[in-house]
C-alpha cells in the first residue's frame, strides 16, 4: 500500500500544540481525513483521527460524552461512569477511528506527513514571515 497524496492545512495559533491537520490518500483510492501534526514533549508527532467516546442517556438514549454529569438532550442526571485510564494514568476520552496496524506502516505515515508538513511550512514562510492558517489547504496539495 502506498501513500499517494498528503494534503496539509497549517494552523496559525501561537503556543498551541496542534500544528496542522492532514488528509492522506492511499493507492489513489482511499482517503483518511483529520490526521493531526502535534508538538509533543518529544517533538513533532502524527495523531490518527479520533472521536470522543459517547455514552447513551438511560432516559432518552441521547448521546453524551463519557465524562458528562447531565444529559445534553433531556437534562437528567447521568450515572457515574468509570473512565478507563491510559498507560500514563490519564483518562481516555477519545478513541482512534483509523490507525495503522503495524509499526512499519505507522512509521511510513509519520514520515510522509511530517515531510509534507515541512514542505508546507517552507512554502508559507515567505508570504508573511510565518505560516498562515489558510496557506496550502485548497491550492497546495503535497503529492508524495
Amino acid at each position: 500500500m502506498k501513500i499517494t497524496e498528503v494534503v496539509v492545512k497549517l494552523m496559525d495559533k501561537p503556543g498551541d500544540s496542534l500544528k496542522a491537520f492532514c488528509n492522506i490518500v492511499l493507492d489513489n483510492g482511499f482517503i483518511i481525513r483529520d490526521l493531526k501534526v502535534m508538538l509533543g514533549s518529544q517533538g513533532l508527532c502524527v495523531a490518527m483521527p479520533s472521536r470522543m467516546i459517547m455514552v447513551p442517556c438511560p432516559e432518552c438514549r441521547g448521546h453524551n460524552p463519557v465524562f458528562a454529569q447531565f444529559c445534553s438532550a433531556c437534562g437528567c442526571k447521568l450515572p457515574n461512569r468509570s473512565v478507563t485510564a491510559d498507560a500514563r494514568g490519564r483518562p481516555e476520552l477519545f478513541t482512534e477511528i483509523a490507525f495503522p496496524v503495524n509499526k512499519e506502516f505507522h512509521s511510513l505515515i509519520t514520515q510522509k506527513v511530517l515531510q509534507a508538513y515541512e514542505t508546507e511550512l517552507r512554502k508559507a514562510a515567505p508570504a508573511r514571515g510565518r505560516p498562515s492558517q489558510y496557506s496550502g489547504w485548497a491550492a497546495g496539495a503535497e503529492s508524495v
